[in-house]
């Protein structure tokens, strides 16, 4: 026999299972490629298909087909559910193995419980990986890169990664622009789930993408326009300030640089800003426990609390420690005055100014 050659024009199926049997149809590169994916759930697909072979050589299979999914469930190192919409997908396999290039228009689909839509952008795989976003455009030696974007938690999300088909290890890239506090707070299962402002956070991480006890990498947290005074953390936070007042506008923005070591986030900088600004370091773990450190500073005297203007000359930038630990909706909180802080600023922090009276006075000084 000579060379042959067959094609699937007009190709149309209507609730295509794909398991094992159709997998096992397939040459052996597209079968252990859509084997790795782990799809599950009934696809429309309509396209062409091509298949080429000779004497002693390998079969090598083309495609460029659409397919439709109304309820679909893939798990490529990661798990995505109820995928709804359209991916498109062309390629090949032979003796030169597996290489498919796609493009996601998904309407809908879920990343653990996180709900997505919009789901627009590149994607490729081959024998060993998949690749999202710019990771995709990458491998496919495309001048201008292109994240997949979509809609999530009230904001804009890019996402660029290149994902282990065997053995999940990862190296990701998210950006999450403007999203609603709000909604962030009930996804993740806050206390407070009436939080109100905005937030952009960004984030490298490597490790295995279905063991987070693994991942390593960092970002940054950027709020504004936030109700931070009205949540249980600040407001245990602040509550060492005696006398002081303060309205819900006024912390209402900060900014965090943050490393993921496993199970704990390590804060290297927080920034509260305010009358007074916070800056602390410390970490929070995965089970909500917290070991952290802020400093007090006492800004210029137009942004002040009249309560603060007469101690700005004079006091030291740093004029007070506070320690938080417990857990983020139960903190405690531990303040830790300077030894040469004066008797007028110790007074403004609640009962260390009259316990150090006391003591002056027993001791007869």
């Amino acid at each position: 026999f000579g060379e042959w050659e067959m094609g699937l024009t007009d190709l149309i199926v209507s609730d295509l299972v794909l398991d094992r049997d159709l997998r096992d149809a397939f040459p052996d590169s597209v079968g252990d490629g859509l084997a790795r994916l782990r799809l599950s759930g009934p696809v429309g697909m309509q396209g062409t298909v091509g298949f080429t072979g000779g004497p002693g050589a390998k079969p090598e299979t083309r495609w460029n087909l659409d397919f439709d999914m109304e309820d679909l469930r893939v798990e490529c190192g990661v798990v995505f559910e109820h995928a709804r919409g359209q991916v498109t997908l062309m390629g090949a396999a032979g003796r030169r193995g597996l290489v498919c290039d796609g493009v996601l228009n998904l309407d809908s689909v879920f990343f653990r419980k996180h709900h997505l839509v919009n789901v627009n952008g590149p994607i490729r795989f081959d024998d060993k990986n998949l690749y999202v976003g710019s990771q995709a455009t990458e491998q496919q030696r495309r001048r201008i890169p292109q994240s997949v974007r979509a809609r999530a938690l009230g904001g804009s999300l890019t996402v660029d990664a290149k994902i282990a088909a065997n053995h999940g290890d990862m190296n990701l890239d998210v950006g999450l622009e403007s999203a609603d506090l709000r909604n962030i707070s009930r996804e993740f299962d806050f206390r407070r789930s009436d939080v109100n402002g905005k937030t952009s956070i960004t984030a490298s991480l490597s490790g295995k993408a279905s063991d987070p006890e693994t991942w390593r990498g960092g970002g940054v947290v950027r709020l504004w326009d936030a109700d931070l005074y009205e949540s249980p953390f600040m407001v245990r936070l602040l509550s060492v300030l005696k006398n002081a007042r303060f309205d819900k506008s006024t912390f209402s923005r900060s900014n965090m640089d943050y490393r993921v070591e496993g199970d704990r986030i390590v804060f290297d900088r927080v920034t509260l800003e305010g009358p007074i600004r916070l800056q602390g370091r410390g970490e929070l773990t995965r089970q909500r426990q917290l070991d952290m450190n802020f400093y007090v500073e006492l800004l210029d005297e137009k942004r002040q609390l009249p309560i603060f203007r007469p101690l700005a000359m004079g006091a030291n930038k740093n004029a007070l420690s506070i320690r938080v630990t417990g857990t983020l909706d139960e903190p405690i909180i531990e303040k830790q005055p300077f030894p040469d802080l004066n008797r007028g600023l110790q007074e403004i922090f609640d009962e260390s100014g009259s316990r150090d009276s006391a003591g002056r006075a027993r001791s007869g000084r």
